[in-house]
């Protein structure tokens, strides 16, 4: 959190907010229009992510964040969940689905990212504590998290490099 002014700074939060808008893009053009108890719930479900983790951000408190992030997570999820379902019906034709199963599925890994950056912060760190213009000495800043969330892939797996997976395993 230290370095970041909004939570649209956050490569999860950007994620989340194009999928949200891609969702409501095809509910409106396309066959779902249709279905509308569907449509409400890929939307709220969409639209609950980016929220989620702007909420979680203004609490200026790692461990409240992450449970923020956590839930959007979720969110995430429903919205990937969906998103199988709406193909299925023939809402989405295989290209549109496949490139938003794919831009939820990073949304998902940069959400797991920014889960587990935030973990790793001091339980009382407050990112307001900032001397000189730096974080406080033993709390991870701005540019650790800039070089773990491009290592994640998918769904918050490494996919290149060295180190531990969310298993804890080397790769």
């Amino acid at each position: 959190m230290a370095g970041f002014k909004s939570p649209e700074e956050f490569r999860a939060w950007q994620l989340a907010w194009e999928l949200k808008e891609r969702v409501y893009e095809f509910t409106e053009k396309s066959a779902a229009v249709r279905d509308g108890d569907f449509c409400n719930e890929i939307r709220k479900a969409a639209r609950s992510a980016p929220d989620n983790i702007s909420e979680g951000f203004y609490r200026f408190n790692p461990v409240d964040f992450a449970n923020f992030v956590r839930i959007a997570r979720g969110s995430l999820g429903e919205v990937r969940n969906q998103l199988r379902h709406a193909h299925s019906k023939k809402f989405l034709t295989d290209e549109e689905f496949s490139d938003l199963f794919h831009l939820c599925r990073r949304a998902i890994g940069a959400a797991t990212g920014l889960r587990v950056y935030l973990s790793s912060l001091p339980k009382d760190f407050d990112p307001r504590r900032i001397r000189n213009g730096q974080p406080e000495p033993s709390a991870p800043g701005h540019s650790e998290l800039e070089q773990l969330e491009p290592e994640l892939g998918t769904e918050g797996t490494r996919t290149e490099g060295t180190g531990t997976n969310r298993t804890g395993t080397g790769t």
